[in-house]
């Protein structure tokens, strides 16, 4: 399958993304993370995956994939996900799995684990669980900072760095050329191949909030991060941005007033505080 969604690079750099993430099937996952005053919690992940959109876009490409959509991946299992706990964090571990199972081909689980230390928390596992994970080993781009403040309220800081991620060593641009968003087949193998894909991030504190720079505030939860791309590709006038959006030259805060205004994203501010008791 590998080599036949390899061929979809004529499609300009969006489609290059495409491509990447259909290597791990389309995602549906979720994040919750619940935070105590003294700085420990639990994590809340809904992780579901679909290769029922991979199948037909590769389908109206041309392509086949291979075993087509008989190899299905069953839900997650507690020993692998307890295996895989680690690389959520230091002192992270499994409490509780839960199959779940959804329209068009989605099926996983939900799982619970808790934590000791938010600030050992590595948050890019979250927004991409799996293969698609930060499991090299290397920096995580968004970190937890935890404090407890004169007046004995704690201070939570999430702090996302907007830089464009460095290119390894032998990685090369998206390449340029062909049809992009404003090819109306492009753009139907895009909304087929991202069907159902969306990502998650929110913080929950348990107390009261004493005060926070936050956006997207629903009481006492706050999303860092969201992505549906059924409802970022249903306006045609908006896909313009993508192919500049979804560059791995550009940095989230050149991003962020490109996307301004466009349905199925939310992205917080570069450094988010809550303060709360």
């Amino acid at each position: 399958m590998r080599n036949d969604i390899g061929a979809a690079r004529r499609f300009s750099g969006m489609a290059a993304v495409v491509a990447a993430v259909a290597c791990t099937a389309c995602l549906d996952t979720s994040t919750l993370v619940t935070v105590k005053p003294d700085g420990s919690g639990t994590i809340q992940q809904r992780i579901l995956v679909s290769t029922d959109g991979i199948d037909d876009a590769l389908g109206g490409m041309g392509f086949k994939s291979k075993g087509g959509s008989s190899k299905k991946s069953g839900p997650a299992k507690a020993g692998d996900l307890r295996a895989d706990s680690e690389k959520l964090g230091d002192g992270v571990e499994l409490v509780s799995v839960e199959p779940v199972t959804a329209p068009a081909g989605f099926q996983g689980a939900v799982a619970t684990y808790s934590f000791l230390d938010i600030r050992k928390l590595r948050v890019d596992e979250f927004l991409s669980p799996g293969q698609a994970g930060s499991s090299d080993g290397g920096d995580s781009r968004t970190a937890f900072t935890f404090t407890k403040t004169p007046d004995g309220t704690a201070l939570l800081s999430i702090v996302f760095d907007e830089k464009p991620k460095k290119r390894a060593k032998g990685d090369t641009a998206a390449p340029k050329g062909g049809p992009g968003m404003d090819d109306a087949k492009t753009r139907e193998m895009v909304r087929t191949l991202f069907r159902g894909f969306k990502v998650g991030l929110d913080v929950e504190v348990v107390g009261d909030i004493v005060r926070t720079n936050a956006d997207h505030v629903n009481g006492r939860r706050i999303t860092l991060m969201a992505f549906d791309m059924d409802a970022l590709l249903a306006d045609d006038s908006k896909l313009k941005h993508l192919d500049k959006v979804l560059s791995p030259d550009v940095s989230l805060a050149e991003a962020r007033p490109l996307l301004a205004g466009v349905d199925g994203i939310k992205i917080n501010k570069p450094i988010v505080k809550i303060e709360f008791r």
